[in-house]
């Protein structure tokens, strides 16, 4: 009866290994592919950020254009006044002030877009960090089946 009853319990726990194993194979497997998946994101992120930087220097000259055109304007504006009483050069004045509100609102065009693009990486950031939580999660659960594998060793053997 206790060699029955041995035997059942090596079977069982050798079964129990086995699933373990399997488990263990299934969330190791798991666990590469985030790491794969991760290190995608973090690629993606650093190009993000490539593409930030490349957009803050781009903000950067056109805040330079912005206030070129905002003196370019100013002086239009005094062109105008001094124009009053020639009409040619009136038209030739309100000519240079429409130029100016046209790159005034390319500029503005241009940092709205560089707003969405800020966005975007702000979304690819959440994503990795909800990647890295699934990771830990993982991690425990392989640290919980390695306990459960002493413990049926323990019990195999006593």
């Amino acid at each position: 009866l206790a060699a029955a009853r041995e035997a059942a319990l090596k079977e069982a726990a050798a079964a129990a290994r086995g699933e373990a194993a399997a488990q263990q194979s299934s969330l190791e497997k798991h666990a590469e592919e985030l790491k794969a998946h991760f290190a995608r994101e973090q690629e993606s992120r650093a190009e993000l950020q490539k593409v930030v930087d490349m957009l803050n220097a781009e903000q950067e000259a056109k805040e330079l254009k912005l206030s070129a055109a905002t003196e370019a304007m100013a002086e239009a504006h005094a062109r105008l006044d001094a124009a009053t009483a020639d009409s040619a050069e009136l038209e030739t004045a309100l000519k240079s002030v429409n130029d100016e509100l046209a790159k005034t609102n390319e500029v503005v065009e241009d940092l709205r877009e560089r707003a969405e693009a800020s966005d975007s990486l702000r979304q690819a950031a959440a994503k990795s960090d909800a990647y890295k939580a699934e990771m830990d999660r993982l991690r425990e659960k392989l640290g919980s089946l390695g306990h459960i594998e002493e413990e049926l060793k323990v019990m195999v053997e006593s």
